[in-house]
């Protein structure tokens, strides 16, 4: 009977304990786990990024720094920078191509540094690269000797396909902070173990050493445990015994958190058992005070009727009275009340003792010896010392006072601990009484009872750590009752919301509702409440101060013993940290750094909104392209520091021009689109831009200077242009190349018949360049003579476009579609070789004759055209000085004189001529003809035709060939089409002359025949003066 109860009251102890932990576990795990799910979250945000959707650098890395230089991608690095150090979780953070290689790391001095440049190899790689989901790795020891974990997550395309790895380095040293022994009452120590069961944490951080790693993923007995835990699908920890180094037996409190890891809770079994009590409610005290009482009466009663049965036999003995039955039924009366107080006192679970101070004698029933754990007839007490022998010895000095307080009060009781036969401590009340006095008052003999009450102790002591567990927990915690009136808080809950318990208590957590999230949020969070007994999620509530903050919060409805909620409690911590660096990297993907307007990006979603908007309200959109004008300039001799804060005041004068509604979007460089909705009409919409084309050309005082900068603005209006958002954008940057060459400073709304035009120009560019590819082009080649002698002293090279449809075109039906694109660069650097070659033929042939050969002006200002034109010489080296004559149009010198004139110097040290086309169109002054170092000067056509009509052309003829004597320069006149006009030019002075009064231009095949017959008088129609 002694052992069944010792093991009933041990396990009823072990299990009583183990199910009140559950507010511990789930503390604790929920501090675990979220210190993880916030650094894998905060990597998996940075990873949809927009800018992390392509490696734009791939062709940049270098292998021997492990990845990108480091002015390569600066954005990226800037996201990656807000998630280390100060700033973030993480010790350092990768990026790895799909095949493991390293494309940059952060920080920059780390990459460097690796001793691997690929990581394929590494499981954590292989699990994402598998799945396509995020990875956390097993501990490993880093490079820098700390402890550490990976944590890898996919970066997808837009196209959703794999593009990169976004990992990082979260060391573990401030794991073990998280479960020291502050945080883990009212548990011996804490654990935490990885995967592969290797020690990462110790709430003892100096146990945390190299050779202590593999303790537990070498015990094959506490991996069987695990597997066990992992069966438990109903159950969140697993309690299993097992000793410790000092071979006690403790209890290890096991459970899975959700990064897989185990946390290991272990608490010695004697310390569990030491503070086992009895019932601690009420019913337990009132039941503990009624035997008292009772015991009190018995011995009262069981005095009074020993008296009684003294008296009566007395009086029989006097009177000689045989009155056996009436002795008998006394007698039988007194044992049975002496039975009734026995069996009162044992199922009361009190053991009674009887100490007789003087002597040291002391007697106790069979119940106290039981309550020790031991069988009656093995326990032989019988002194005082022995007894006292048996406490704890802290508390023997209670036991020993009890003499002393007896002598000013009657009854005592006192609190001790005692050797329970199993060799563990449990604790006893012990209650008592004087009974006997002697002649000075002193007690000389004390009756009493003892009774255990470790399981009390031990709820107590479970109470008072739960209450530590509460108040000393760093994440808030609220709990309510079943109608959600708030019950108590911690000290969190206040340093994070600023209320304390007075001004909370009675209230509903929607004292804190910040506005932010809607009804059905909150009907959702409380229907999934109801339904799996939790929530968890990110919520925004209001401090007391009225600031705004965010939280991860965590509710659990508490059950009582029917299964009924009647409380929730709510585990909160503040990660307001979090979402500012959330924001950041979001400004950083949708914003310009420069002048945190909508960059791009962000355009696009206002402008479908816009369009949106638009379509309902029935209105008008105006979208405007704006470019400043002489903003280079500025930009290239004040630096870029000035260019960027001139762009700040622009972006800052534009806001002041529009509405908070409209937006303001910078595209880059010094280019912004501006969205106008719910315009009413054109008019209200040309007030905004003139008011904008005004404030933007007022100066600007920057960084000491005095700047002056316009802008060019096309406008496209919707839906009067009924196009897509990329049309209406490319319609309004189309309007400002209007208003550019309209004279800048102005606006200018988009004209569908430019667009026509446009479309037509852009046909006819994709069409020469076709042309070109299938050799569709020649060169004809007009003779240039001198009149005088009738000798023919060169051509100049004239293109012709074989077309396959419209046969043999002039050049003025197709040079114009292409003047300004790059087109007209690849089709002159055609032409130059062409004539180049064809030139060198007609050389072998023995005509020594010179070749003209029209530049167009971008083609002369283009950066490769001097390097061409020299690459094309050295393929005839055999050609001599002048064979090669390059004609400059006026205008283009007149435009870049300092640039043309650098041209021209170099094209005269490749051996070349110049000749300046065109002559009199550019309104030249004498300055600038001086300037130019031209050797040949060839008179416009369009004066010479008219030159015998017309005394004005005439007259600019005559100044022209005067002017090219006066400076040393050749004169060569253009379009001479009937023998009186060479009479007349040879009387002014210019003998040199080409025309069609002397050929049109000709294949070069026919040039020999040609130039045989002329100079032989047969062919020209202008005769040799005499």
């Amino acid at each position: 009977m002694s052992l069944f109860l010792e093991r009933s009251i041990k396990g009823f102890a072990i299990d009583n304990w183990s199910d009140n932990q559950s507010l511990v576990v789930n503390t604790l795990s929920n501090q675990i786990d979220n210190e993880i799910n916030n650094a894998r979250n905060l990597l998996q945000y940075t990873a949809s990024m927009p800018y992390f959707q392509n490696l734009t650098a791939a062709d940049k890395v270098d292998r021997q720094i492990n990845g990108l230089p480091e002015q390569f991608e600066p954005i990226k690095r800037s996201a990656l920078k807000q998630l280390t150090g100060s700033n973030g979780p993480f010790s350092v953070v990768f990026i790895l191509f799909p095949n493991g290689d390293h494309y940059l790391s952060h920080p920059f001095d780390v990459q460097k540094k690796l001793k691997r440049y690929n990581l394929a190899d590494r499981d954590y790689f292989k699990a994402t690269t598998r799945t396509l989901t995020t990875s956390i790795s097993d501990s490993f020891i880093g490079a820098d000797g700390k402890l550490a974990i990976a944590i890898n997550t996919p970066v997808f395309d837009i196209e959703n396909n794999l593009i990169a790895h976004l990992g990082g380095v979260l060391h573990l040293q401030d794991l073990s902070k998280l479960i020291d022994a502050d945080k883990i009452a009212p548990f011996d120590q804490a654990i935490i173990l990885d995967r592969q069961g290797k020690l990462i944490a110790h709430s003892d951080q100096t146990q945390i050493l190299p050779e202590n790693r593999d303790t537990y993923s070498n015990d094959l007995p506490f991996k069987s445990k695990l597997e066990k835990l992992a069966r438990q699908a109903d159950q969140s920890y697993l309690i299993e015994p097992s000793s410790n180094k000092d071979k006690q037996t403790q209890l290890n409190l096991i459970t899975q958190l959700g990064s897989g890891w185990t946390l290991i809770l272990e608490r010695s079994e004697s310390n569990i058992l030491n503070q086992f009590t009895g019932h601690i409610n009420n019913t337990t005290l009132l039941v503990s005070v009624i035997l008292f009482s009772v015991s009190g009466f018995g011995i009262w009663v069981s005095t009074i009727l020993s008296g009684r049965w003294a008296d009566t036999t007395l009086k029989l003995q006097q009177s000689n009275d045989s009155l056996e039955d009436r002795v008998q039924l006394r007698t039988e009366e007194l044992e049975q009340t002496r039975q009734q107080l026995k069996f009162a006192l044992k199922g009361s679970n009190l053991g009674m003792w009887d100490w007789h101070i003087d002597s040291g004698e002391t007697l106790f029933d069979d119940q106290w010896k039981l309550l020790l754990g031991y069988v009656p007839e093995h326990l032989h007490v019988y002194n005082f010392s022995v007894w006292l022998g048996l406490v704890y010895s802290e508390d023997r000095p209670l036991l020993q006072n009890f003499a002393k307080q007896t002598r000013h009060q009657r009854h005592f009781q006192c609190e001790l601990r005692m050797r329970h036969a199993n060799g563990h401590w449990c604790w006893y009340e012990c209650k008592g009484m004087a009974v006997e006095y002697d002649t000075d008052d002193s007690p000389t003999r004390l009756i009493g009872t003892l009774q255990e009450i470790s399981e009390r102790k031990l709820t107590e002591n479970r109470l008072r750590q739960s209450a530590r567990v509460f108040e000393h927990a760093h994440e808030g915690i609220m709990i309510t009752d079943k109608d959600n009136r708030i019950i108590d808080v911690n000290r969190a809950f206040t340093e994070l919301t600023g209320f304390t318990l007075e001004e909370v208590k009675g209230r509903q957590p929607n004292m804190l509702n910040s506005g932010y999230q809607s009804e059905h949020f909150y009907n959702d969070l409380w229907q999934d409440l109801e339904s799996q007994g939790y929530w968890k999620g990110e919520i925004w509530n209001r401090r007391k101060d009225g600031e705004l903050f965010a939280e991860q919060l965590t509710i659990t409805a508490l059950t009582n013993a029917q299964g009924v909620t009647d409380q929730y409690i709510g585990i909160f911590s503040d990660i307001t940290h979090m979402k500012e660096q959330q924001s950041r990297l979001e400004q950083m993907a949708h914003y310009d750094s420069l002048t945190s307007l909508p960059n791009r990006i962000l355009l696009a979603d206002r402008l479908e909104q816009a369009l949106s908007h638009t379509n309902r309200m029935q209105n008008m959109l105006a979208v405007g392209y704006l470019d400043l004008d002489n903003f280079k300039p500025i930009n290239d001799q004040l630096g870029h520091a000035t260019g960027d804060q001139l762009l700040i005041a622009v972006a800052n004068r534009l806001k002041q021009c529009v509405r908070s509604d409209d937006t303001i979007s910078r595209l880059g460089g010094d280019e912004f689109v501006l969205l106008l909705p719910d315009q009413d009409s054109v008019e209200q919409c040309s007030l905004t831009f003139d008011r904008i084309i005004a404030k933007l050309a007022e100066p600007y005082y920057i960084n000491n200077h005095k700047l002056s900068v316009s802008a060019s603005i096309g406008i496209s209006l919707y839906p009067m242009d009924n196009a897509d958002t990329d049309t209406l954008l490319r319609h309004a940057d189309q309007a400002m190349y209007t208003a550019k060459q309209s004279g800048r400073n102005q606006y200018h709304y988009f004209d569908p018949n430019l667009e026509l035009a446009a479309k037509q120009q852009h046909d006819a560019l994709d069409e020469i360049s076709t042309g070109l590819t299938k050799n569709q082009f020649v060169l004809h080649y007009q003779p240039k003579v001198d009149m005088r002698s009738h000798k023919v002293l060169g051509v100049e090279a004239l293109i012709r476009w074989q077309h396959p449809e419209r046969g043999l075109l002039f050049p003025d039906s197709f040079l114009p579609a292409i003047e300004n694109s790059d087109v007209s660069i690849t089709l002159g650097n055609w032409v130059l070789q062409q004539a180049i070659q064809q030139v060198s033929q007609l050389h072998q042939q023995g005509l020594k004759i010179s070749v003209g050969i029209n530049i167009a002006p971008r083609h002369l200002e283009s950066k490769s055209f001097v390097s061409d034109l020299t690459s094309y010489l050295q393929a005839v080296p055999q050609l001599p000085e002048k064979t090669i004559e390059i004609e400059i149009l006026e205008t283009t010198a007149l435009e870049e004189m300092n640039g043309v004139s650098d041209i021209i110097s170099q094209c005269h040290q490749l051996g070349l001529s110049v000749a300046l086309d065109d002559f009199g169109t550019g309104y030249s002054s004498l300055t600038y003809f001086k300037r130019l170092p031209v050797d040949t000067v060839k008179v416009d056509r369009s004066f010479v035709i008219d030159m015998l009509d017309d005394e004005e052309d005439y007259t600019i003829v005559a100044g022209v060939i005067g002017l090219a004597k006066a400076f040393q320069r050749t004169v060569v006149a253009e379009g001479v089409e009937t023998e009186q006009h060479g009479q007349s030019l040879m009387a002014l002075g210019c003998d040199q002359a080409q025309g069609y009064g002397i050929a049109k231009a000709m294949p070069p095949e026919q040039l020999p025949d040609w130039i045989r017959e002329y100079e032989n008088e047969s062919v020209s129609q202008i005769k040799k003066p005499a």
